[in-house]
């Protein structure tokens, strides 16, 4: 699949031009639209339960608006309710972001909307060092597990291979340009004579490069959509993410390993960034609010009673909830309670609920009829 030119970099190294791109998915799936019948990762396999048996491997997605299409850009990692983790170059677009849980297929599960972002300092967009970010979701995850962030301890034994399984898990492309299910990949780590052919484009302190060899020659690895997403070492029930997806060769060749952010290497930016998130949820909130509690209406809709608009309830980051009553077109006044007039009979009244945060406002309109008065002889 072919990758913007901005994106792309070309290394040189030992007379060879390498062509290197992060593994975003490029909007390859709207989310209105039905799920293709394939899957992620090439040479892996499906993952037949993935809300069960990794449920912490979700599939990040992005709208330029708040309403309107969204579309799978990702791949993420949960490693708490309200602390994910991607890679950097996938959140560096303006907009609406979303991470989706308990999907078998792609668009099949629940999105819950991003109210948080920050990626690493130095990370620099067109380049691959420092290729990490956290995001908040607006509401708690309720997961059966979430992966656990890797030591640096641990991060230095997966570089010198002494981890024989590192666990690839994507939503993105196969090796046959199908996408719609989460697909994993035993991988192990790259001798240092193939990552030598990256160049100054690897960093081993900060970077991991993995694959499986195939038979044919070439490694199974990542594709485009997998990026952000997780590659773990399993200890027990215990999934340790070490790796964050970041780049590979241009097209998900197969001749080169796939290239991973080490987490091991950014404990304390990752401590340090996931506690701001909980700030920046307060000062610059990406979220719509969301309605946890319906709002509804009480009370007696005829002429000489009254209607009470309840707002339910919203999301913390809702800064401002406001209730107004309309006839037609004609606004009544900005109240929790209307009190019915002969001039409502017969007319259907409205009361439009707001919530206001940072990133825009919600609504949600409910509406009542009043009957009309009966007519006497």
């Amino acid at each position: 699949m072919s990758v913007r030119a901005s994106s792309v970099r070309s290394v040189r190294r030992r007379g060879l031009a390498l062509l290197l791109a992060p593994l975003t998915a490029l909007a390859l799936l709207p989310v209105l639209g039905p799920a293709a019948p394939a899957s992620a990762v090439t040479y892996g396999t499906v993952v037949g339960s993935p809300g069960t048996s990794a449920p912490w491997a979700l599939s990040l997605w992005r709208g330029a608006k708040a309403t309107g299409a969204v579309r799978f850009l990702c791949t993420a990692t949960a490693i708490a309710p309200q602390v994910v983790v991607t890679a950097a170059h996938c959140v560096q677009q303006k907009g609406f972001f979303y991470v989706e849980t308990d999907a078998k297929r792609l668009g099949q599960g629940e999105r819950v909307p991003v109210e948080a972002i920050t990626d690493h300092p130095g990370y620099r967009s067109g380049r691959f060092r420092d290729d990490i970010a956290v995001l908040r979701p607006l509401l708690p995850l309720d997961l059966p597990s979430y992966a656990t962030a890797g030591s640096a301890a641990l991060a230095r034994s997966v570089k010198a291979g002494r981890q024989l399984s590192l666990g690839l898990y994507g939503w993105g492309l196969d090796e046959r340009d199908r996408i719609g299910r989460l697909r994993s990949a035993t991988l192990r780590t790259a001798p240092d004579a193939v990552v030598d052919v990256f160049g100054r484009a690897f960093a081993e302190r900060s970077m991991i490069a993995a694959g499986r060899p195939l038979a044919s020659g070439g490694y199974a690895g990542g594709c485009n959509g997998d990026s952000g997403g997780p590659l773990v070492v399993g200890r027990g029930s215990t999934r340790y993410l070490v790796g964050v997806t970041s780049f590979g060769a241009e097209g998900c060749d197969q001749d080169l390993p796939t290239v991973f952010t080490s987490v091991g290497d950014y404990t304390h930016w990752l401590s340090t960034a996931a506690s701001s998130l909980r700030r920046l949820a307060t000062t610059a909130n990406r979220a719509l609010p969301v309605a946890t509690r319906a709002p509804a209406l009480r009370g007696d809709a005829v002429v000489g009673g009254a209607v009470t608009c309840d707002p339910g309830a919203w999301t913390a980051n809702a800064t401002r909830v406001t209730q107004a009553w309309f006839r037609g077109q004609v606004r009544l006044e900005d109240a929790p309670v209307h009190q019915v007039v002969p001039q409502d009979a017969g007319a259907t009244l409205r009361c439009v609920v707001t919530a206001v945060s940072g990133a825009g406002k919600a609504t949600r309109t409910l509406r009542v009829a009043v009957p009309a008065l009966s007519r006497t002889a």
